[in-house]
């Protein structure tokens, strides 16, 4: 009998060791901090009252509540805990779960009051880690500015999984963060940040890891990239120079979207531009561009200097063009002899230098927009235009005679109506015979000896250039004098005072064409 009941003893004893043998196995393998501490009645008895907490497919539970050990943490007949724990939630919890609080700068504020049960169920749950609600609807049970009204945007982790960023229960980062340094936090997911990061030129934001001067890291009412606010106005916060005090015109994108030349992160153009000038403002300005084919170029357009001549953000320059000031102190900055003389031409008087000029290339010599020059003054002058469509006319736009041959360029001169020379001193340059016989002449005091006096400087309608007809021309000198017929003569030649006297300087007495008075007469007689 006594050898019977040896027997007996060591079975149960063994049985007991296996079956503490499997739940020690079992726990260690699930939790590697998880020490048993003491193991109670059988769950049968539990469930005959506690029929709620039976364990459930498919759920996750408690290790101690999974394999039926409710005395772990339960005492059978009275406590002075709640719920009949055996110790304190404080406690109780960290008998199995060791305290990871030591030397954490941040502490999950449940975990820091060792309200364990405010997050996990203590039996079993349908959520991952015992949850008592899905990941992230459990954060927002507390954190519930961080599920904004109205943000149009969410940042991925805030609608999957909160621990993507943080760690649940501590951390040696700042607000639980799992990294430390904010930048390789969001490089986890962001690489191409990274990437840009590496540039040569970076953003301040990037350089210094405050991805939050920028983004909500949660979420945003600004379409796109989780932005604090409107991509312009994020901007000019730290970047206010961009619009001028005053400014007139500002550069499309720079009242709309910054990110249309600059990039946002990193770069490898200055200014974190997205490509180098002049490229970047032709992939807009398609116009200006097509303008690199033409064969005279502004010598900032010809070197791809765009900003010696444009600000890239704002203008308070009162024109469309973005101009760094106004013309024609612009232009004059480069060229200023242009309005140096005592006469100057409207255009230039006004500050009206595109009126003749294109800014950027032109056809024409002086970037105009024709080499005719008579065609190109005349666009302008159109009086002028009719004078020389009259009978009599200087043969302007013939045999290389243009305007710029009586006057000189179109900027300025020191004589009236920009001529070259002044008075017969002009004609001479052409009709240096005829003055020459004029100054000897009868005729050389007329009109203080001024070829004007009786001719004009276009066209007329009357020969010669006359300001009227011949005969009226000389009556005004000469009046009673014409007695002699005039008008059609028998042979339909025209009869007047030239038929027989000379205009500018004959030889002979009285300004006669010839000598012998009868023989002039029978040229007609």
């Amino acid at each position: 009998m006594a050898r019977q009941r040896i027997i007996f003893v060591v079975v149960v004893t063994l049985i007991l060791a296996a079956g503490l043998g499997v739940y020690l196995s079992y726990f260690y393998e699930s939790y590697s901090d998880f020490v048993p501490v003491q193991i109670g009645a059988e769950m049968e008895n539990c469930l005959n009252c506690h029929a709620g907490m039976k364990p459930q497919q498919g759920y996750v539970g408690h290790v101690p509540a999974e394999l039926g050990y409710c005395t772990t943490c339960h005492t059978l007949h009275a406590m002075g805990e709640k719920s009949l724990l055996v110790k304190p939630e404080s406690e109780l919890c960290l008998t199995c779960h060791a305290d990871q609080s030591g030397g954490m700068t941040s502490i999950h504020i449940p975990y820091k009051m060792s309200n364990c049960t405010s997050c996990h169920d203590p039996h079993q749950s349908a959520f991952p880690g015992i949850l008592v609600k899905e990941e992230p609807a459990l954060c927002i049970t507390c954190h519930s500015s961080i599920d904004k009204a109205g943000s149009l945007v969410k940042h991925q982790p805030v609608t999957q999984s909160c621990t993507t960023c943080h760690e649940a229960h501590v951390s040696d980062s700042p607000r639980l963060l799992t990294v430390a340094n904010t930048n390789d936090l969001c490089f986890t997911c962001h690489s191409q940040v990274k990437n840009d990061s590496l540039k040569t030129f970076k953003h301040s934001p990037v350089l210094s890891g405050d991805c939050q001067s920028c983004h909500n890291v949660h979420g945003s009412s600004v379409p796109g990239a989780l932005l604090a606010r409107d991509e312009s106005s994020l901007c000019i916060q730290c970047h206010s120079d961009v619009v001028k005090p005053g400014s007139q015109v500002q550069h499309q994108p720079n009242a709309g979207s910054c990110t249309t030349c600059h990039t946002s992160h990193g770069g490898e153009v200055k200014s974190l531009l997205v490509a180098d000038t002049p490229d970047l403002c032709y992939s807009c300005h398609t116009t200006t561009a097509a303008q690199l084919s033409l064969s005279k170029q502004h010598a900032p357009f010809a070197d791809g200097d765009c900003l010696s001549c444009h600000d890239i953000h704002s203008s308070t320059a009162t024109n469309q063009a973005l101009l760094t000031k106004s013309t024609p102190g612009l232009c004059y900055d480069c060229h200023k002899s242009v309005s140096s003389q005592k006469f100057v031409h409207k255009p230039v008087a006004t500050g009206d230098c595109f009126s003749c000029h294109e800014p950027h290339a032109a056809p024409a010599a002086n970037l105009l927009f024709t080499s005719n020059m008579t065609t190109f003054c005349q666009s302008c002058h159109t009086s002028t235009r009719q004078e020389f469509k009259l009978t009599s006319k200087h043969p302007v736009g013939t045999g290389g005679f243009s305007c710029t041959s009586c006057h000189t360029s179109a900027h300025g001169s020191p004589n009236a109506s920009l001529l070259k020379a002044v008075g017969n001193n002009l004609c001479s340059s052409c009709h240096s015979g005829i003055l020459k016989e004029f100054q000897t002449g009868l005729h050389k005091s007329v009109g203080n000896g001024d070829c004007s006096s009786c001719h004009v400087s276009h066209g007329s309608k009357n020969v010669s250039l006359l300001e009227q007809t011949v005969n009226q021309t000389c009556s005004s000198c000469h009046p009673g004098m014409l007695n002699h017929f005039v008008g059609t003569g028998k042979q339909g030649q025209d009869v007047n005072c030239a038929t027989c006297h000379g205009i500018h300087g004959p030889t002979f007495d009285h300004l006669l064409k010839a000598d012998d008075t009868n023989q002039l007469c029978q040229n007609c007689h």
